[in-house]
């Protein structure tokens, strides 16, 4: 939990950061994981990041529940969120959501379209919309 970035690694969180800026997330959240969070920071330019302590080692099942619960009380108006955390959960959340089945590599970013709702995720309900490895 405790590891830092590594030379490699801030330099493909600056690399996608002007990815990440065009899309323009209205909410970042993060992993307490001093890797993730230092992700979330180099890439949120002037954003808020959010740290929430379930997204360490989260399972699938807890991932959509922080996206269910916890961003929908945070940010209901929010219709971009990007989130920063660890695999295997990552990969599967993604393999749920777009039924598209992917494992993500570090420095992988994936681009959703989800549905109106936050309340109305379920599996197959997302389309991948772009998949890039840094």
């Amino acid at each position: 939990m405790d590891r830092d970035l590594s030379p490699r690694g801030l330099r493909e969180a600056r690399d996608g950061a002007a990815w990440i800026d065009a899309l323009a997330p209205d909410w970042i959240i993060a992993s307490p994981a001093r890797r993730a969070s230092i992700t979330a920071a180099t890439v949120a330019g002037e954003r808020h990041v959010q740290t929430i302590d379930r997204l360490y080692d989260a399972s699938l099942a807890t991932l959509l529940d922080v996206i269910q619960v916890d961003i929908a009380k945070m940010a209901s108006a929010a219709s971009r969120v990007l989130v920063v955390a660890h695999n295997p959960g990552l990969s599967e959340l993604v393999t749920y959501l777009s039924g598209d089945e992917r494992i993500l590599a570090p420095a992988s970013l994936v681009r959703l379209a989800m549905p109106a709702s936050w309340n109305e995720l379920s599996s197959g309900s997302a389309q991948m919309l772009e998949w890039r490895t840094i």
